[in-house]
């Protein structure tokens, strides 16, 4: 039989190479469809992520705010960049639990275990991600903000340019190099407590130099002595030991998933916050990490050029006037603020834009060129002085309310 030529091999791996590339762009899919925990049934059709944006098209809502499964998370491929120890399965009180840390691994498996044990027994049972529990969930759910995929990942931006691409993989390869620790669990042994050194006949044996030499083992974060259980971050040097509820980013006091860290300075972050701390700015709009000198600034946020845009129909707006969208803080051009958010005036039943003055009473609402007496034989402007509220109609006294609802 005839094989297949160097043609049709290459054909297919670029076939191959295309499904891929495909796959990777598919993760807005992720959790499509799954209802908004704030807006409800306001958000008609359940998530949808915009193509670039990290939030829904429908309700404007970031993803998390979503209600999201176990399988609507993507933490893996980050992971194997990474090259952390990927998650394995136990079972501690009798229960699966979805991920346990790396211990300071001796030769007998039993101590292994027995550290592992000690470490969730130092944790309460709601930051325990057992199977199918509300932890395992917010585990990943932190997964995917403090080690954002896009900050490591170029198929999870958009569009990078050549460049830009370069320059994620030089970040990444330096924070992998410098900054990236993935904590173990060890455990401080209850000793036997000795006298003084000078009652103690130390002739052929060391036990007295081993007493000496023993120092109270402080948490780098509560500086509260452990007396148990602890994580170890060794990027920091022998002396960085913690709590396991103290292993927390230093910026967003957060526990750090899966012990993953980054170390600046002497102390630890999440991937998200080692960003920030380093001056890397991040697009406002999407998420991702600006690579490029030239960048939008606007209202205190960083934006990349092409993503300062109007919220709702994506229009660039360079130049032109915007507002600021109360509820996602993003900016929107005038027609949409218009067509979404403006007020209806109460006398005219003209839309008041968002350059015109208006008056505003409980639900009502009024262009201030409108509110004025509603008697129409008086029509004296209200704005500063008495009135009164008759059938949502503003009058400017008793006499002109009779004559006005004949």
């Amino acid at each position: 039989m005839e094989g297949p030529n160097m043609n049709e091999i290459t054909k297919l791996e670029e076939r191959l190479e295309w499904n891929r590339k495909q796959k990777s762009k598919l993760g807005h899919e992720y959790g499509a469809g799954r209802s908004c925990l704030v807006c409800k049934e306001k958000c008609v059709g359940g998530l949808n992520l915009h193509f670039w944006r990290k939030i829904c098209v429908n309700c404007k809502c970031p993803k998390e705010k979503h209600d999201l499964q176990p399988e609507d998370y993507d933490i893996t491929r980050t992971f194997e960049i990474l090259g952390v120890k990927t998650p394995k399965h136990s079972q501690h009180k009798q229960k699966i639990v979805e991920w346990t840390p790396p211990v300071a691994s001796t030769q007998n498996p039993f101590n292994n275990e027995r550290k592992i044990k000690k470490y969730f027994d130092a944790l309460d049972d709601n930051l325990i991600p057992f199977a199918n529990s509300e932890a395992a969930l917010k585990r990943k759910e932190l997964a995917e903000i403090q080690i954002p995929p896009h900050d490591f990942n170029p198929e999870k931006c958009d569009n990078l340019t050549d460049f830009e691409t370069q320059q994620l993989q030089k970040y990444v390869d330096n924070v992998k190099k410098n900054a990236l620790g993935q904590g173990q669990v060890d455990l401080f042994e209850q000793r036997p407590a000795f006298g003084k050194t000078s009652h103690v006949d130390h002739e052929n044996n060391n036990i007295c130099s081993q007493f000496s030499d023993m120092s109270i083992n402080t948490c780098k974060n509560c500086k509260e002595t452990i007396t148990a259980a602890y994580v170890k971050a060794e990027r920091l040097g022998k002396e960085a030991i913690y709590h396991p509820k103290c292993f927390k980013c230093k910026k967003c006091s957060q526990l750090l998933v899966d012990l993953i860290y980054f170390h600046h300075k002497n102390e630890i972050y999440c991937a998200r916050d080692l960003a920030e701390i380093m001056e890397i700015p991040r697009c406002s709009a999407c998420d991702e990490l600006i690579l490029v000198s030239e960048f939008t600034f606007a209202d205190g946020k960083n934006y990349h050029i092409k993503h300062f845009c109007c919220l709702y129909c994506d229009k660039m707006l360079a130049g032109f006037q915007y507002v600021i969208d109360d509820k996602s803080n993003n900016p929107l051009c005038l027609p949409c603020y218009d067509k979404h958010f403006a007020n209806y005036c109460g006398m005219c039943k003209m839309n008041i834009e968002c350059n015109e003055q208006g008056v505003s009473i409980k639900d009502l609402h009024f262009h201030l060129k409108c509110f004025k007496c509603g008697n129409k034989n008086c029509g004296k402007d209200l704005a500063g002085g008495r009135f009164c509220l008759r059938e949502n109609i503003p009058f400017c006294s008793a006499a002109c309310v009779r004559e006005g609802l004949q």
